[in-house]
Order: C-alpha cells, then structure tokens, then sequence
C-alpha cells in the first residue's frame, strides 16, 4: 500500500480527479448557452450610489481672514509660553518589547521653536 501521490493505490483516485462529472458539467438539460443568455438579461447593477450635491467653496471674506490670523497668533504665543508642555516619556514604555530598530530612531525632545 502506497502512501504517495503516484499511481492509484490508496483510496481514492488522487487530487481532483474524483469519480462523477467533471468540474464545468451543468445540470441535464442546461447548456453553456443558455447560462450566458440568462446573465446577459439582467441589468447590472449601479455601482456606487449617487452623491448628494456639495455646497460650493464661496470666496473667504477679508472678516475670516482676521480670523484665522488672530487664532493662528494665538496658537504660536501658547507654544511659545513657558506653560506649554512636551510629553517626553513614552506612554507605553513598561509594558513596550525591545526592539532592534529602536536604536536607530531619533528622538527630538525640544520645546518646537517659532
């Protein structure tokens, strides 16, 4: 009694080759035909639901420009205040593996500089 992949020993008839149809038979009575008649008959279907319309982007007005000025300054004068405070411990360093490619990495630990 072989146990290998030749021949016919063993139960069975090997990897694919089992007993019955073939793997592209159809039921009685169905032929290839018919099967591409009947796919090419129903609508395909839409691929993506329609989008709703967007507003359109207006001009920015001279007002919000002020604005996104004075809360831009305002953000840079927190930065620069000695109140601003880095985090310079690693969140997860008890419980973080080891690895090799953190030799390599580079750590910037100073206050950002405007």
């Amino acid at each position: 009694m072989s146990r290998g992949r030749g021949g016919t020993s063993g139960r069975g008839a090997g990897r694919g080759s089992g007993r019955g149809r073939g793997a592209n038979a159809l039921p009685a009575g169905l032929s290839f035909e018919d099967m591409i008649a009947a796919s090419q008959a129903r609508d395909p279907a839409p691929l993506y639901p329609r989008f709703p319309d967007l507003p359109v982007l207006a001009n920015v007005s001279d007002k919000e420009r002020q604005i996104c000025k004075y809360q831009m300054g305002f953000v840079e004068r927190l930065k620069k205040s000695p109140y601003y405070l880095v985090d310079t411990t690693k969140t997860n360093s008890i419980n973080q593996v080891p690895r090799y490619s953190d030799r390599y990495k580079v750590v910037s630990s100073k206050l950002p500089t405007g």
